[in-house]
């Protein structure tokens, strides 16, 4: 095993960029599904999509040559996390949700409309970000992951507290003295930084699954933000490098195979739940 990790670096790639996505995703993958704003994971990652367009075209085009797309990726999902966190800043959902689809729309209009005016050999780069290829990472992308995740997990681990409690109950938080504006948009922008590091794993069109899917399911097994992460992060690195472990089997993609892997078991989990909970 370890000769073939060293022969192919691309799988030796794809196992440690599965295993930082899984860190981002389970840290605040959880708070986004306990704070009831998953769907800010799609935007999020959409706007990156949109940003790595404008990425690749401005390097296809010769205005900026030297700039990586991914950069510009990780700067469209920041901003549309802070443009987000305005709208739903006193805690009304229904504003974040308003902002979600703004944002969502520029950002897949522009992704559509530079598409069309980058040269056709370089769209399967921006296509990647929408399908994901875990097996095309390349070493500076490791590292920005590996720099991402690790901010990432840290300062969640540090303010665990504090995202918690408004998190559960944001308008009590306040009134308790705490920077809730401050906790409010620093917790986004973590939240767009775990993104669009799964975004790059595995593609927006399954980054939901990815950074939803497990911390759902732990909501229904664990009762406390600890155990909700761990059993996150378990089952999102393990159905990864299953995922992985199987298309390197029949080619099929392995981000398609670790969605499904994901979705199944939350359905299959929120089906015989409530039923052992009821023979209890």
């Amino acid at each position: 095993m370890l000769d073939l990790l060293i022969k192919n670096p691309f799988i030796l790639r794809a196992i440690i960029g599965i295993i930082l996505a899984s860190f981002a995703a389970a840290t605040m993958g959880s708070f986004t599904v306990i704070r009831g704003i998953s769907f800010l994971t799609a935007e999020v990652a959409h706007a990156a999509l949109g940003g790595a367009a404008l990425g690749v075209f401005l390097q296809s085009s010769g205005i900026m040559p030297w700039i990586n797309p991914f950069h510009i990726a990780i700067i469209f999902a920041v901003v549309t996390s802070i443009f987000t966190g305005y709208a739903g800043e006193k805690g009304y959902t229904i504003k974040m949700e308003t902002a979600i689809g703004v944002a969502f729309a520029i950002s897949m209009s522009l992704a559509v409309t530079l598409m069309g005016l980058i040269p056709s050999e370089k769209l399967p780069e921006v296509w990647g970000y929408l399908i994901g290829d875990v097996l095309l990472l390349t070493r500076e992308d490791i590292l920005i992951l590996t720099i991402i995740t690790a901010a990432t997990v840290l300062l969640t681990t540090f303010f665990c507290r504090e995202f918690s409690y408004i998190s559960f109950d944001i308008e009590g938080a306040a009134a308790s003295g705490l920077n809730v504006r401050a906790y409010h948009y620093l917790m986004l922008t973590l939240a767009s930084l775990a993104i669009v590091t799964t975004t790059k794993t595995v593609g927006s069109i399954l980054v939901y699954a990815f950074m939803v899917a497990p911390a759902a399911t732990a909501l229904e097994i664990a009762g406390n933000i600890p155990n909700i992460m761990i059993i996150s992060l378990l089952l999102s690195t393990t159905c990864g490098l299953i995922g992985l472990s199987i298309s390197l089997i029949t080619n099929i993609a392995p981000s398609g195979i670790t969605g499904l892997l994901l979705s199944a078991i939350y359905l299959v989990t929120i089906t015989l739940v409530p039923i052992l909970k009821k023979t209890k």
